[in-house]
Protein backbone atom coordinates (compact mmCIF):
# COMPACT_ATOMS: atom_id res chain seq x y z
CA UNK A 1 0.00 0.00 0.00
CA UNK A 2 1.38 3.72 -0.99
CA UNK A 3 0.50 7.20 -0.09
CA UNK A 4 -1.30 9.40 -3.63
CA UNK A 5 2.10 10.29 -4.90
CA UNK A 6 4.02 7.10 -4.44
CA UNK A 7 6.29 8.75 -1.69
CA UNK A 8 5.41 6.63 1.42
CA UNK A 9 4.10 2.72 1.19
CA UNK A 10 3.17 0.83 4.65
CA UNK A 11 5.20 -1.92 5.76
CA UNK A 12 3.06 -4.35 7.45
CA UNK A 13 5.91 -6.74 9.08
CA UNK A 14 6.74 -3.66 11.25
CA UNK A 15 3.63 -1.33 11.18
CA UNK A 16 4.81 2.00 9.84
CA UNK A 17 4.87 4.24 6.70
CA UNK A 18 8.60 4.59 5.17
CA UNK A 19 9.55 6.36 2.05
CA UNK A 20 9.27 3.90 -0.71
CA UNK A 21 12.52 4.92 -2.55
CA UNK A 22 14.46 4.38 0.63
CA UNK A 23 15.50 8.30 0.50
CA UNK A 24 13.62 11.76 2.18
CA UNK A 25 15.38 11.29 5.48
CA UNK A 26 14.04 14.08 7.16
CA UNK A 27 10.06 12.86 6.60
CA UNK A 28 11.07 9.57 7.68
CA UNK A 29 12.50 10.24 10.61
CA UNK A 30 9.67 12.61 11.28
CA UNK A 31 6.96 9.70 10.07
CA UNK A 32 8.88 7.74 12.81
CA UNK A 33 8.17 10.23 15.86
CA UNK A 34 4.83 10.36 14.63
CA UNK A 35 3.69 6.85 14.06
CA UNK A 36 0.85 7.50 12.14
CA UNK A 37 -1.09 3.89 11.55
CA UNK A 38 -2.10 2.70 8.14
CA UNK A 39 -5.12 4.69 7.96
CA UNK A 40 -2.94 7.40 8.38
CA UNK A 41 -3.70 8.70 11.77
CA UNK A 42 -1.71 9.62 14.63
CA UNK A 43 -1.55 10.96 18.49
CA UNK A 44 -0.72 14.45 18.98
CA UNK A 45 3.43 14.94 19.04
CA UNK A 46 5.32 18.57 20.53
CA UNK A 47 7.69 19.91 18.06
CA UNK A 48 9.83 20.45 21.01
CA UNK A 49 9.68 16.40 21.31
CA UNK A 50 10.18 15.97 18.11
CA UNK A 51 13.22 18.55 17.46
CA UNK A 52 15.23 16.38 19.68
CA UNK A 53 14.75 13.18 17.68
CA UNK A 54 15.89 15.47 14.52
CA UNK A 55 20.00 15.74 13.72
CA UNK A 56 20.23 19.62 13.48
CA UNK A 57 20.67 19.50 9.86
CA UNK A 58 16.75 19.11 9.26
CA UNK A 59 15.65 21.22 12.30
CA UNK A 60 14.96 24.25 9.22
CA UNK A 61 12.39 21.97 8.24
CA UNK A 62 10.20 21.78 11.32
CA UNK A 63 10.09 24.98 12.30
CA UNK A 64 11.27 28.80 11.37
CA UNK A 65 10.30 30.79 8.48
CA UNK A 66 9.82 28.90 5.39
CA UNK A 67 8.97 25.72 7.40
CA UNK A 68 6.42 23.61 5.10
CA UNK A 69 6.81 19.83 5.80
CA UNK A 70 3.25 19.72 7.18
CA UNK A 71 1.68 22.00 5.01
CA UNK A 72 -1.01 20.81 2.84
CA UNK A 73 0.40 20.19 -1.08
CA UNK A 74 4.25 20.58 0.53
CA UNK A 75 6.51 18.20 2.21
CA UNK A 76 4.58 15.36 4.24
CA UNK A 77 1.04 17.41 3.54
CA UNK A 78 1.07 15.70 0.03
CA UNK A 79 0.81 12.40 1.70
CA UNK A 80 -0.73 13.18 4.90
CA UNK A 81 -3.39 15.14 6.47
CA UNK A 82 -2.63 17.25 9.30
CA UNK A 83 -3.81 19.01 12.37
CA UNK A 84 -1.69 21.60 13.97
CA UNK A 85 -2.00 23.84 16.98
CA UNK A 86 -2.34 26.66 16.88
CA UNK A 87 -2.06 27.32 13.31
CA UNK A 88 0.53 29.78 13.14
CA UNK A 89 3.47 28.98 15.07
CA UNK A 90 2.41 24.84 15.94
CA UNK A 91 3.27 23.50 19.47
CA UNK A 92 2.31 20.44 17.99
CA UNK A 93 0.96 17.80 15.06
CA UNK A 94 -0.97 15.09 14.51
CA UNK A 95 -2.13 13.34 11.36
CA UNK A 96 -5.97 12.69 11.13
CA UNK A 97 -5.29 10.73 7.44
CA UNK A 98 -4.23 10.17 4.02
CA UNK A 99 -4.35 12.29 0.91
CA UNK A 100 -6.77 10.67 -0.97
CA UNK A 101 -7.59 10.69 -4.63
CA UNK A 102 -10.95 12.45 -3.42
CA UNK A 103 -8.83 16.12 -3.31
CA UNK A 104 -8.16 16.10 -6.75
CA UNK A 105 -10.48 18.77 -8.67
CA UNK A 106 -13.03 17.12 -10.00
CA UNK A 107 -14.87 18.73 -13.26
CA UNK A 108 -18.73 20.29 -13.13
CA UNK A 109 -20.65 20.98 -15.93
CA UNK A 110 -20.34 24.60 -17.05
CA UNK A 111 -24.43 25.47 -17.27
CA UNK A 112 -24.95 23.47 -13.42
CA UNK A 113 -21.74 25.81 -11.96
CA UNK A 114 -23.33 29.00 -13.36
CA UNK A 115 -26.34 28.20 -12.14
CA UNK A 116 -25.42 26.90 -8.09
CA UNK A 117 -22.55 29.87 -8.11
CA UNK A 118 -25.27 32.45 -8.14
CA UNK A 119 -26.78 30.94 -5.09
CA UNK A 120 -26.87 31.68 -1.55
CA UNK A 121 -25.12 29.06 0.88
CA UNK A 122 -27.25 26.72 1.79
CA UNK A 123 -25.58 26.98 5.81
CA UNK A 124 -25.10 30.56 5.86
CA UNK A 125 -27.74 32.50 3.80
CA UNK A 126 -25.09 34.70 2.56
CA UNK A 127 -23.64 35.38 -1.11
CA UNK A 128 -20.24 36.05 -0.40
CA UNK A 129 -17.71 33.96 -2.01
CA UNK A 130 -20.47 31.09 -3.14
CA UNK A 131 -18.45 27.89 -4.05
CA UNK A 132 -19.61 25.44 -6.02
CA UNK A 133 -19.46 22.43 -3.71
CA UNK A 134 -19.93 18.87 -4.61
CA UNK A 135 -22.87 16.94 -1.93
CA UNK A 136 -21.39 13.38 -1.91
CA UNK A 137 -17.49 14.40 -0.12
CA UNK A 138 -16.30 10.82 -1.02
CA UNK A 139 -16.98 11.45 -4.36
CA UNK A 140 -16.98 7.82 -5.66
CA UNK A 141 -19.77 7.36 -7.65
CA UNK A 142 -18.72 7.00 -11.43
CA UNK A 143 -21.63 8.59 -13.00
CA UNK A 144 -20.37 12.05 -11.51
CA UNK A 145 -17.51 11.73 -14.46
CA UNK A 146 -19.45 11.73 -17.12
CA UNK A 147 -20.59 15.21 -17.49
CA UNK A 148 -23.95 14.99 -19.33
CA UNK A 149 -25.01 12.67 -16.78
CA UNK A 150 -24.54 15.55 -13.73
CA UNK A 151 -27.50 17.08 -12.46
CA UNK A 152 -27.51 20.01 -10.09
CA UNK A 153 -28.95 18.03 -7.43
CA UNK A 154 -25.43 16.56 -7.25
CA UNK A 155 -24.18 19.48 -5.79
CA UNK A 156 -24.77 22.46 -3.58
CA UNK A 157 -23.43 26.41 -2.96
CA UNK A 158 -21.36 26.66 0.02
CA UNK A 159 -19.26 29.79 1.55
CA UNK A 160 -15.63 29.16 0.74
CA UNK A 161 -14.46 28.82 4.48
CA UNK A 162 -17.57 26.36 5.02
CA UNK A 163 -16.68 24.33 1.75
CA UNK A 164 -13.00 24.03 3.27
CA UNK A 165 -14.50 22.93 6.77
CA UNK A 166 -16.43 20.59 5.13
CA UNK A 167 -13.74 19.10 3.12
CA UNK A 168 -11.78 18.56 6.19
CA UNK A 169 -14.61 16.60 7.41
CA UNK A 170 -14.84 14.44 4.48
CA UNK A 171 -11.60 13.61 4.56
CA UNK A 172 -11.11 12.48 8.23
CA UNK A 173 -14.48 10.71 7.63
CA UNK A 174 -12.56 8.51 4.32
CA UNK A 175 -9.71 8.21 6.53
CA UNK A 176 -11.50 7.05 9.38
CA UNK A 177 -14.35 5.08 7.65
CA UNK A 178 -16.87 7.32 10.54
CA UNK A 179 -19.40 9.28 9.12
CA UNK A 180 -19.64 13.20 10.84
CA UNK A 181 -21.60 13.01 13.61
CA UNK A 182 -24.09 16.29 13.38
CA UNK A 183 -24.63 15.93 17.51
CA UNK A 184 -21.74 17.51 17.72
CA UNK A 185 -23.61 20.49 16.32
CA UNK A 186 -26.42 20.25 18.52
CA UNK A 187 -28.98 18.22 16.45
CA UNK A 188 -30.63 15.31 18.24
CA UNK A 189 -29.59 13.07 15.79
CA UNK A 190 -26.55 12.14 14.12
CA UNK A 191 -27.47 11.39 10.80
CA UNK A 192 -30.89 10.92 9.07
CA UNK A 193 -29.99 7.97 7.18
CA UNK A 194 -27.79 5.50 7.98
CA UNK A 195 -25.24 5.27 11.12
CA UNK A 196 -21.50 6.34 11.55
CA UNK A 197 -20.34 2.94 9.45
CA UNK A 198 -22.71 3.82 6.77
CA UNK A 199 -20.63 3.56 2.91
CA UNK A 200 -23.07 6.39 1.64
CA UNK A 201 -22.87 9.83 2.01
CA UNK A 202 -26.68 9.75 1.95
CA UNK A 203 -28.11 11.30 5.49
CA UNK A 204 -24.90 12.98 6.52
CA UNK A 205 -25.50 16.46 7.32
CA UNK A 206 -22.67 17.53 4.86
CA UNK A 207 -24.37 16.04 2.33
CA UNK A 208 -27.56 18.42 2.49
CA UNK A 209 -27.57 20.58 5.24
CA UNK A 210 -31.51 21.66 3.97
CA UNK A 211 -32.82 18.22 3.74
CA UNK A 212 -31.08 17.06 6.71
CA UNK A 213 -32.71 19.70 8.89
CA UNK A 214 -35.93 18.66 7.15
CA UNK A 215 -35.73 15.18 8.20
CA UNK A 216 -35.12 15.58 11.73
CA UNK A 217 -37.90 18.09 11.69
CA UNK A 218 -40.66 16.11 9.85
CA UNK A 219 -41.77 15.07 13.19
CA UNK A 220 -42.18 18.31 14.90
CA UNK A 221 -45.47 19.54 16.20
CA UNK A 222 -45.38 23.21 17.37
CA UNK A 223 -48.35 22.56 18.85
CA UNK A 224 -47.29 20.10 21.48
CA UNK A 225 -45.08 22.83 22.61
CA UNK A 226 -47.32 25.79 23.17
CA UNK A 227 -50.00 22.95 24.47
CA UNK A 228 -50.17 23.46 28.66
CA UNK A 229 -47.87 21.62 30.17
CA UNK A 230 -45.57 21.69 27.30
CA UNK A 231 -43.19 24.26 27.52
CA UNK A 232 -39.48 23.32 26.74
CA UNK A 233 -39.70 19.87 28.30
CA UNK A 234 -42.35 18.74 25.61
CA UNK A 235 -42.27 14.92 24.67
CA UNK A 236 -42.24 14.16 20.97
CA UNK A 237 -42.82 10.53 21.16
CA UNK A 238 -40.94 8.01 20.62
CA UNK A 239 -41.06 7.39 17.30
CA UNK A 240 -39.98 11.45 16.68
CA UNK A 241 -36.08 11.77 15.20
CA UNK A 242 -36.11 14.70 17.27
CA UNK A 243 -36.99 12.54 20.73
CA UNK A 244 -37.43 14.53 23.97
CA UNK A 245 -35.78 18.13 24.80
CA UNK A 246 -33.30 18.58 27.13
CA UNK A 247 -33.02 20.58 30.07
CA UNK A 248 -33.91 24.47 29.32
CA UNK A 249 -34.85 23.70 25.38
CA UNK A 250 -36.97 22.42 23.00
CA UNK A 251 -35.39 19.90 21.49
CA UNK A 252 -35.73 22.17 18.37
CA UNK A 253 -32.36 22.43 16.41
CA UNK A 254 -31.31 26.08 16.57
CA UNK A 255 -29.71 27.57 13.73
CA UNK A 256 -27.70 30.67 15.48
CA UNK A 257 -26.31 28.17 18.02
CA UNK A 258 -25.22 25.76 15.62
CA UNK A 259 -23.64 28.51 12.74
CA UNK A 260 -21.98 30.03 15.77
CA UNK A 261 -20.73 26.83 17.29
CA UNK A 262 -19.61 25.76 13.56
CA UNK A 263 -17.33 28.79 12.26
CA UNK A 264 -16.45 29.77 15.71
CA UNK A 265 -13.04 27.64 15.07
CA UNK A 266 -12.80 28.48 11.61
CA UNK A 267 -12.17 31.90 12.19
CA UNK A 268 -15.87 32.92 10.45
CA UNK A 269 -17.36 36.33 11.13
CA UNK A 270 -20.59 35.94 11.17
CA UNK A 271 -21.56 39.51 11.35
CA UNK A 272 -19.51 40.54 8.00
CA UNK A 273 -20.63 37.29 6.00
CA UNK A 274 -23.91 39.09 7.42
CA UNK A 275 -23.05 42.21 5.96
CA UNK A 276 -24.02 41.69 2.39
CA UNK A 277 -27.56 40.82 3.01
Amino acid sequence: MKTITGHFEWEPQVGCWRPADGKRDAERLVLAALKPDRQGISAWLYIEALLRELPEAYRGRIVGNGSNMFNRGRGLGKDFLFEKEPRHRIARVRTIGLVAQIERPASIRPDIHRGIAGRRCVILDTSQDVEVDHKAGRKNERRLEDLMAQDETDFQPLNRTVNKVKGRHCQRCLATQSRYDARLLGFSHGWWLGDARSETCNGCYWNDPPRFCAELSRDFDPERLCAPGGGGGADLGQGSLLGPADAGGSGVFEATRCDARLHADAGVDLHQLEADR
